[in-house]
C-alpha cells in the first residue's frame, strides 16, 4: 500500500469512528448516512477547497433528492392516483424518481455520480412509509457527515490548493501529447523522426508529475516547514 493510500485510509478510519459516534451522540436511528457523506468527501477530494465545493454540491443534491422523493411519496398516497392499483404506484414513483434525479443532475450541471443523484430520491421513497421525518433527518445527517469530512481534510494531512490544479494541467497536456503521438505513430509507423520528440516530452512531463506527487511542499510563508504530503 502506497503512503498516500495509507493516509487516506487513516482519514477514512477517523471519519467512520466520528460518524458512528455522532449517531449515538445525537440519538439517531442507526444509520451509515453520516459515515458515507464524510468518507465521500475524503475519497473524492484532496484539497481544502475541493472538499468544500464537493460538500456544497452533495448538500444541494440531497435537498433536491429529498424534495423530489417526498413529493412523489405524497403523490402516490394521494387520491389523484387512486385509479392505479397500489402495487403499481410505488414502482412508478421509483422509476420517475430515478429518471428525474439523473435528468436534474445534467440540467443543473452537478458534478456528482448518477448514483448520488438518484439515491436520495429512492431512499426517501423507501423510508417515508415508516418514518415521515426521514427527509429532514437525512439532511441533518448529511450535513454532519460532510462537515466531519471537510474538517478531517483540512486538518489531517492537508494538500495545498494550488498543487492539484498544477498536476491536473500537466496530466491534460500529457494526455494531449499521447493522442498526438499515437496519431503520428499510426501515420508513419516510425518512432524515430516525428513521434520520438513528443514521446520525450511525455516522459519529461510524467517525471514532473511524479516529482510533484512525491513531494508537495507547503505554501510560502507557512510556519510549518515540514512537507504536508508526500505521495509515492
Amino acid at each position: 500500500m502506497k503512503k498516500a493510500e495509507k493516509k487516506r485510509l487513516f482519514k477514512c478510519a477517523i471519519a467512520t469512528y466520528l460518524s458512528i459516534l455522532a449517531v449515538f451522540l445525537f440519538q439517531f436511528r442507526l444509520t451509515l448516512c453520516i459515515a458515507f457523506s464524510a468518507i465521500f468527501v475524503i475519497l473524492y477530494n484532496q484539497t481544502r477547497r475541493s472538499s468544500l465545493r464537493y460538500a456544497l454540491r452533495r448538500m444541494l443534491v440531497q435537498i433536491i433528492g429529498v424534495s423530489c422523493g417526498g413529493s412523489l411519496y405524497i403523490l402516490i398516497t394521494s387520491k389523484y392516483l387512486c385509479f392505479l392499483p397500489e402495487s403499481q404506484r410505488f414502482p412508478l414513483a421509483m422509476t420517475i424518481g430515478l429518471v428525474a434525479g439523473i435528468l436534474l443532475k445534467h440540467w443543473l450541471h452537478l458534478d456528482v455520480t448518477d448514483v448520488s443523484a438518484f439515491t436520495p430520491i429512492v431512499l426517501t421513497l423507501l423510508m417515508m412509509p415508516s418514518n415521515q421525518s426521514y427527509p429532514v433527518f437525512r439532511l441533518i445527517q448529511c450535513t454532519i457527515g460532510v462537515t466531519i469530512g471537510c474538517i478531517i481534510n483540512i486538518f489531517i494531512f492537508p494538500v495545498p490548493d494550488g498543487s492539484q490544479a498544477d498536476i491536473e494541467r500537466k496530466l491534460q497536456r500529457e494526455s494531449e501529447l499521447l493522442m498526438e503521438f499515437m496519431e503520428d505513430f499510426t501515420a508513419t509507423l516510425s518512432l524515430h523522426n516525428v513521434a520520438l520528440p513528443k514521446m520525450k516530452e511525455v516522459l519529461a512531463i510524467d517525471a514532473e508529475i511524479t516529482h510533484s506527487l512525491a513531494s508537495i511542499k507547503p505554501r510560502p510563508g507557512s510556519k510549518d516547514k515540514t512537507t504536508l504530503l508526500k505521495v509515492s
